[in-house]
């Protein structure tokens, strides 16, 4: 009999001289078990998931039943590898379970050292899975070639990818079917701890899947200079190694427990690469830009007095989206998808049944009152939706709505989440506008004076946008790549300029966002709102030195930057950016240690000083 469905329980084990049932404990199982064990009682529906409990219960059944052969217990927790707090398992065991010392002393404890390679089945009822390692660490590599190959497809053709240094990092390949037969074999009673002995360093992981995209590989980074994309490929993998719990520094064997490496030769973690790769590159090919009306529990509200909102999940808190002046609201679509499950999100959507060509959105100062007529319609939105107090996320422009928003609603603000925002025009702070920034300003104030200028100005600034993503990438190395929107989704950028119309449209918002100085108004009215400001290391479109002057001044909020992060990572990096707002908004003082990824790092104020003597603004 088995007594889950992790791989480990897939066949009976031999009966002479091995164990005839396994059960795997997992990370949650084992929290519950603690829990339990501090409470002084067994593990209960109170601690427990209705999975783990029936699991627990299960293996408390069979550590109470005498005479029905020998138990294995396989754990397999991340945490409990980076720890190696091994020694306390058999009295929380005992203690948790309500079961004697004698019996868990004749069960054989294994712990998994590494993750298992080939781990990515479902068990037990709860659907928790247990992280391959082959599959977990190919991901960050594949994650990183094709964040790049999503703004240029061709770009390693010129640049081919820098292979991590030999002794960069390595992976040791752990398989159920090597444990198995350790267990089959040679296990016996009491705590053990168990190896894979073969290693894979990260510069062969990396070679494979290069070779699997296909893309070109050198070897020479160490004497060449720094390399952005070889920094954002260790850093994934580093992540990856935290998710599969490898500890860090060289592998100690616990005093007084067991330690085993086992042989894993039958398995084949270079085809299971390549079917990983297979996988990344279908997506990238099948890449589009996403709708944000095609979420699924999209809908349109219209309030009584006509103001139109975008809204998407069913979750119990609830987060206003401001969106760039301009830009389609599809941007929002990766970011919605990710917080959706637990926030309800509303994002202001253009009045009337006439859409402006390309997308471009009307919503955001269509006059100079706009910010004013947008805040009566938030407080009408709460009072529609019974919402007491909302949490916002802007991008870009949408900062300067964001503040005005919590100056005219006071206490109906429970957090602020500002990304890549843009203050151009500001006066008396630090810093100064884009290059970006202070083309469309010059464009766009032709226009105004001009309106039969827009349609050869609307093709300049289509023609300086396409440039860039043409030639200077390529010229301009890794950070002009970096700060490139997604080939896929270049179109949103390029909405303002589609058409005449749509240029003379857009240059009146313009000039009437750089007229909104809301961050003129210097007092601490907002400051006690939770706050976090989120600049990308390779954002050329504004001027990170202002937006971190501006928001400290305004809101003293925790100022966090994505490590090879552009304007565009609201999309871009829309996954990871709604995990880190989520953690955000659970917890405001976000500490280092809580971030979701290494690639997010909190600035500290001593940073910031010497960031902004050394950081210049971007061009075009």
């Amino acid at each position: 009999m088995t007594m889950n469905d992790h791989p480990l329980d897939a066949r009976m084990m031999p009966s002479a001289g091995g164990y005839g049932r396994v059960c795997l404990l997992d990370a949650g199982d084992l929290d519950a078990l603690r829990a339990a064990a501090g409470a002084g009682g067994a593990a209960s529906d109170g601690n427990a998931t209705t999975g783990t409990y029936a699991r627990l219960a299960k293996l408390r059944e069979a550590l109470n039943v005498s005479g029905s052969g020998r138990l294995a217990i396989v754990i397999d927790d991340p945490d409990l590898r980076r720890t190696r707090e091994f020694a306390s398992l058999p009295r929380t065991l005992s203690a948790a379970l309500d079961v004697a010392a004698a019996s868990v002393a004749n069960a054989c404890i294994v712990v998994l050292g590494d993750a298992l390679a080939d781990g990515t089945t479902a068990f037990g009822d709860a659907g928790a899975s247990s992280l391959s390692s082959v599959d977990t660490l190919a991901d960050a590599v594949a994650d990183t070639v094709f964040e790049v190959r999503r703004r240029i497809d061709t770009y390693f053709e010129q640049a081919p990818l820098a292979l991590p240094a030999d002794a960069a990092g390595a992976a040791c390949l752990l398989t159920a079917e090597a444990v198995l037969a350790w267990l089959a074999m040679e296990a016996s009673p009491g705590l053990h701890v168990v190896h894979g002995e073969r290693r894979i360093a990260w510069r062969e992981l990396a070679e494979t899947v290069a070779r699997r995209v296909p893309i070109p590989t050198r070897t020479d980074a160490a004497e060449a200079e720094a390399d952005a994309v070889l920094a954002l490929l260790e850093t994934n993998l580093k992540h990856a190694e935290r998710m599969l719990g490898y500890a860090d520094g060289a592998h100690v064997p616990p005093p007084g427990i067991p330690s085993h490496r086992l042989r894993c030769d039958g398995f084949d973690w270079q085809g299971r690469i390549a079917a990983r790769v297979a996988a990344h590159a279908a997506r990238h090919e099948r890449r589009d830009a996403p709708r944000f009306v095609d979420l699924p529990s999209a809908r349109r509200i219209t309030t009584g007095s006509g103001h139109a909102y975008l809204s998407a999940g069913r979750g119990p808190r609830a987060m206003l989206l401001i969106n760039a002046f301009g830009i389609p609201h599809d941007v929002w679509h990766g970011f919605a998808t990710g917080l959706a499950p637990d926030f309800s999100l509303y994002l202001a959507d253009d009045a009337g049944d006439t859409p402006a060509d390309a997308g471009l959105t009307r919503a955001y100062y269509s006059g100079p009152d706009a910010p004013a007529r947008y805040a009566r319609s938030v407080t009408e939105l709460l009072d529609v939706e019974g919402i007491d107090a909302i949490h916002v996320a802007s991008w870009c422009g949408g900062a300067r709505y964001a503040l005005a928003l919590a100056r005219a609603l006071p206490g109906r603000i429970a957090s602020m989440s500002l990304i890549a925002p843009s203050f151009a025009g500001a006066q008396d702070y630090d810093g100064a506008d884009s290059a970006y920034e202070n083309n469309l300003n010059t464009m766009c104030s032709l226009v105004a004076r001009m309106p039969k200028a827009a349609a050869s100005m609307a093709r300049s600034m289509t023609g300086l946008l396409d440039k860039r993503a043409r030639n200077d990438a390529l010229e301009g190395g890794h950070a002009s790549m970096f700060a490139l929107p997604d080939s896929a989704t270049r179109h949103w950028l390029h909405a303002p300029f589609v058409s005449a119309a749509n240029m003379i449209e857009y240059s009146g918002q313009l000039l009437n966002f750089r007229a909104h100085c809301i961050e003129a108004e210097r007092d601490t009215s907002i400051a006690g709102i939770p706050a976090l400001l989120v600049t990308g290391e390779y954002d050329e479109m504004t001027c990170a030195i202002r937006a971190r002057a501006i928001t400290s001044a305004q809101l003293r909020p925790i100022q966090v930057e994505l490590q090879g992060g552009s304007h565009h990572m609201v999309h871009q990096n829309a996954a990871l950016l709604a995990k880190l707002v989520g953690t955000f908004v659970d917890a405001p003082a976000v500490t280092a240690d809580a971030l979701p990824h290494p690639r997010l790092r909190i600035v500290p104020a001593a940073d910031r000083v010497e960031m902004e003597m050394e950081m210049e603004s971007g061009e075009l």
